[in-house]
């Protein structure tokens, strides 16, 4: 659901996708869709969000490079359900780059060598991005 960059111990760059649905449901066909959202139009989410990946990367000691941190989003509170040191699969962090001018890719390898994060100030446009993989039948 998340994915950051930090660097020096501070969050830089956030960005907040969500899935259209439960993943389960691709095991009986369903389709798999992530939005991402813009923080304009969810700050109580990005709020939440900026709150749980802080405390997660000071628990993990995690001060520099990117991030993959996945929560369930319950209304009322966001749970904790994975993270990794490493960029989104699939086409999820392509949005990114689209939106915000960040290349998570390119930030990880900054990060493995010590070089300075290029982490864009501002948005590179307003409109909403998202992707989808949708099922085919079989041959």
């Amino acid at each position: 659901m998340r994915r950051a960059a930090a660097s020096d111990g501070h969050l830089r760059a956030l960005a907040v996708p969500r899935y259209l649905q439960n993943l389960i449901a691709i095991k009986t066909g369903g389709p798999v869709g992530v939005t991402l959202l813009n923080p304009e139009d969810h700050p109580r989410l990005y709020e939440q969000v900026t709150d749980l990946t802080s405390a997660v990367l000071t628990a993990l000691g995690h001060t520099d490079g990117v991030f993959h941190l996945e929560a369930f989003d319950q209304g009322h509170r966001l749970v904790f359900s994975e993270c990794a040191d490493r960029v989104s699969g699939g086409l999820v962090g392509e949005m990114p780059v689209r939106k915000l001018g960040l290349d998570l890719t390119a930030e990880w390898a900054h990060a493995l060598v010590q070089a300075k994060p290029k982490i864009p100030a501002e948005p590179q446009d307003d409109l909403y991005y998202g992707c989808a993989n949708l099922a085919a039948p079989a041959g």
